[in-house]
């Protein structure tokens, strides 16, 4: 008696026989990148191509014949992942400062997130991703994170909250203060600390009191 598949597991795409249609040769190529970054999320870097195969419901040989190696694979799968990013909300409500607080509250607890906690340790772990993912990082980073960030900076330097007039050049520190592994804690610790209301607040905080406390006057 077959025993049941995982819920992890991927339904594999019905197709017809012989060469698949465009269609379907699509809806087999995203079901494989969704099998790997679900092996990605449960694995990270112990994940292999045989357990991705069998996620997708697809022969290891149809693997092969899409992906030379792991690597290949796990970039098409974060490179999708990055293209479907959005703005980070920026709260409409409440002074430039709470507000700034809010949105870099958000982006720490963001970044804590399995997933996206997952594609840091695998890029950390491998040069290939950074290589290979560079543009793509840049423009999820743009749109994601400094592009709403930029809007509120620039309203910090209207009120006169800091001496600083550049707000491309505060938005870029600000931003590096966010993803610095200086800046918070390690490992698993950066990740608990980051996902934590409380301590996300301090560090908000803290990214706070060095902008309009003038550090980053000119």
């Amino acid at each position: 008696m077959a025993g049941k598949r995982s819920s992890t597991d991927m339904a594999a795409p019905t197709r017809s026989q012989g060469r698949p249609s465009l269609a379907e040769a699509e809806a087999i190529d995203r079901n494989l990148r969704n099998a790997a970054m679900a092996a990605l999320l449960e694995q990270g870097d112990g994940a292999t191509m045989n357990g991705i195969a069998q996620r997708a419901g697809i022969s290891r040989k149809a693997l092969y014949a899409r992906y030379s190696s792991r690597s290949d694979l796990f970039a098409d799968a974060i490179r999708e992942m990055l293209a479907e990013v959005e703005p980070l909300p920026v709260a409409r409500e409440g002074t430039v400062r709470e507000r700034l607080s809010t949105f870099i509250v958000d982006a720490l607890q963001l970044l804590a997130q399995p997933r996206a906690r997952a594609v840091q340790r695998l890029i950390a772990l491998n040069p290939f991703y950074l290589g290979s993912l560079h543009n793509e990082m840049q423009e999820a980073t743009a749109k994601m994170f400094f592009d709403p960030l930029l809007g509120l900076v620039a309203e910090v330097i209207a009120e006169g909250l800091t001496t600083h007039r550049d707000a491309r050049a505060v938005a870029t520190v600000v931003l590096r203060m966010i993803f610095s592994q200086g800046l918070f804690e390690s490992g698993e610790d950066k990740e608990e600390a980051n996902g934590n209301p409380a301590m996300a607040g301090s560090h908000a905080k803290l990214v706070l009191e060095i902008i309009v406390g003038g550090l980053l006057g000119s």
